[in-house]
């Protein structure tokens, strides 16, 4: 396989993608039925087209990172299967398999270190600190944390 075929699939692929969403949105807009002054129609109507575009981006986006997921573990499986080891090593990258002008690889980051809270606090216990004097360091440290926030499109029917 070479690489420039690849590309070239790769790009075709997303471009399908691409025009096949926009003809969606289009097909879907051929409805729309404004009413109002040309200023307010114009608005509605890119609302709605934006609306309509982002429902279906979501969808593929959810499709899309399911099947990432799946295609993954389908590596690891069939390395597995050629009696490969499908692990990768903690700070570097692995070449697990080549052949044929192909190469897969995995790059891990560095182990690192975790520190649970109630690690912590049950530490501080035994070591005998005091409880208020924990409560008021957990409460001096206390940051307010921003939910996340999701875009939600649904149709009336």
């Amino acid at each position: 396989m070479k690489k420039k075929d690849l590309t070239i699939v790769v790009t075709d692929s997303i471009n399908d993608l691409r025009e096949g969403t926009k003809q969606y949105v289009s097909s879907l807009m051929d409805s729309f039925d404004g009413k109002g002054s040309n200023k307010d129609v114009e608005d509605a109507f890119d609302m709605m087209q934006r609306l309509v575009r982002h429902d279906i981006l979501a969808s593929q986006h959810s499709y899309i990172k399911k099947e990432f997921d799946e295609s993954k573990k389908g590596l690891d499986t069939a390395i597995a299967g050629l009696g490969l080891d499908p692990n990768g090593v903690a700070g570097t990258t692995k070449t697990i398999y080549h052949q044929d002008g192909i190469k897969f690889a995995k790059r891990q980051n560095k182990d690192g270190t975790t520190t649970l809270l109630t690690d912590v606090l049950n530490q501080l216990a035994r070591l005998g600190v005091d409880k208020e004097t924990v409560d008021t360091a957990i409460r001096n440290a206390e940051k307010p944390k921003k939910g996340n926030t999701y875009y939600l499109i649904e149709v009336d029917d």
